[in-house]
């Protein structure tokens, strides 16, 4: 899995917060990731339904959209 942004593969799973993203995106298997190059953060569908939260996260994915919040450097 890349980074939609930066192409990156140094991506981990991101803490869901919100609402939406703790009972509706867990519902459809959507789940937050975030860059550790650039900071975006973005979600992916993911099938997996317990996934470890390590650094080295690796599922099988399909991008769903991104958001626009990332850390200028």
């Amino acid at each position: 899995m890349r980074c939609p942004v930066c192409n990156s593969k140094q991506i981990h799973l991101s803490r869901r917060s919100g609402l939406i993203e703790k009972v509706i995106l867990s519902f459809l298997l959507v789940r937050p990731f975030r860059c550790e190059w650039c900071d975006c953060r973005f979600f992916r569908w993911s099938f997996t339904p317990n996934l470890d939260s390590s650094r080295a996260a690796s599922t099988e994915s399909s991008s769903l959209f991104v958001d626009s919040k990332s850390r200028a450097k």
